[in-house]
């Protein structure tokens, strides 16, 4: 319902919803899907309940208790059926929780001895241990070199008798397997520590994980939305490869501050992003499901983008009017028309020139676009006289509104064509 709000409900031609999940200086609508900010939203409850006490912490401790691994599951992304397992009113936030990919900091550098003698080992929990063996219980001093070192498969069984020893012993076999492990790096910086060490701390102080990229304490709302936003590829939804402009122009860096931060009307800035995303029902773009406008309204050719902004008699009429009116030296080009000027694009002239090249831009393609619609869709065909009136006349009204703004000083002192 928000995104055919957006695009007032005619949002056949629409490019991808995660392209309006973008910021507006990307290419973007700022728009945010509810679901995604349910998520972030409901993440919070975790990391919350991970940071402070709550007056439902116990209810959330007694639910993560009830569970093998305790509360010690929330260091990793949780499968859908465990998270099943749960009681059904915690579920939501525990899926949530999960979306933001929660671990453990995987720079060993960043632990302290005393939190790293208390990590707790994945699938180490029994009922003994319901939320698993912290490190330092598998490792004992060895004689020979004065150094902690991991206990023994018969060490483990003998220690560890009723306890799951087998998980135990799988655990540390998974260390001594697997040398690039966090795990294993948090030993490694034991074993290299000089004694006494410290006594472990407890796991409230070293549950400081990472999720959705941020130490847990840190995580705000919009970091969560970002976070999943990444996840779901949103940064890299604008592809100008896939736009196909004609002659495979492509858009300047600066296109969206051209867009949205340049003299520029509301109506006249939807008409420019549409064309942008090839989201006007022009002949080629709607031909499959309205093949009687394939043809232009102006003259027997196949209406395509190149055609309609510059190729059409009605849009040469415009843009030599343009350039007359603006003292260009060559006639507009077509990545011109397409992407305008930026507001310093004239060394001679300097930012105000290039201001008013903006402007016009606007009000040219919005002649061009309003002469379309007249004809196909109130029968008002729209001669190269009749267009050439119609720009001069909104390109004075357009001008006079600046004039009157704020942004008046930014114009200069304007030709007699403007008086």
């Amino acid at each position: 319902m928000a995104w055919n709000t957006i695009w007032n409900f005619h949002a056949a031609l629409s490019p991808d919803r995660r392209i309006g999940r973008l910021p507006r200086l990307q290419g973007g609508l700022n728009f945010i899907p509810p679901s995604i900010q349910i998520r972030a939203i409901q993440a919070q409850w975790i990391a919350t309940f991970l940071s402070r006490p709550t007056i439902w912490s116990a209810a959330l401790q007694h639910a993560l208790d009830a569970v093998p691994g305790g509360i010690f599951l929330l260091s990793s992304t949780m499968r859908i059926g465990l998270i099943r397992d749960y009681p059904i009113r915690w579920q939501p936030f525990l899926q949530a929780w999960a979306k933001l990919r929660p671990h453990w900091n995987s720079d060993p550098s960043a632990w302290t001895i005393a939190q790293a003698l208390s990590f707790p080992l994945p699938q180490t929990y029994s009922t003994h241990n319901p939320a698993g063996i912290p490190l330092v219980q598998v490792l004992e001093l060895d004689p020979a070199t004065n150094r902690k070192a991991l206990l023994s498969a018969a060490d483990i069984s003998r220690r560890f008798r009723g306890q799951a020893p087998s998980r135990v012993a799988t655990a540390v076999q998974y260390i001594r397997d697997h040398p690039d492990a966090l795990s294993a790096q948090l030993v490694l910086r034991i074993c290299s520590s000089p004694f006494p060490l410290p006594y472990p701390v407890r796991w409230l102080n070293v549950f400081d994980l990472l999720v959705a990229d941020t130490p847990c304490r840190q995580l705000t709302t919009r970091q969560a939305r970002l976070f999943l936003d990444q996840l779901d590829r949103v940064p890299t939804a604008v592809n100008w490869a896939d736009r196909s402009f004609p002659n495979s122009l492509v858009p300047p860096e600066d296109i969206w501050k051209r867009l949205w931060r340049s003299p520029l009307l509301p109506k006249h800035r939807q008409t420019w992003y549409k064309l942008l995303f090839n989201a006007l029902p022009l002949g080629t773009r709607v031909f499959h499901f309205a093949p009687d406008q394939l043809l232009c309204h102006h003259c027997p050719t196949i209406q395509n983008l190149n055609h309609f902004l510059f190729a059409c008699p009605l849009a040469r009429t415009v843009w030599t009017e343009f350039q007359r009116v603006f003292h260009l030296s060559h006639p507009v080009s077509l990545s011109q028309a397409l992407f305008s000027w930026p507001s310093g694009s004239s060394r001679f002239l300097g930012r105000t020139y290039g201001y008013r090249l903006q402007a016009g831009h606007a009000v040219a393609l919005h002649a061009i676009w309003t002469a379309h619609t007249r004809a196909v869709y109130h029968d008002t065909p729209t001669s190269c006289p009749e267009i050439l009136s119609r720009f001069r006349s909104l390109l004075r009204e357009h001008f006079r509104a600046l004039q009157s703004s704020r942004y008046a000083s930014r114009l200069g002192t304007l030709p007699p064509f403007f008086a």
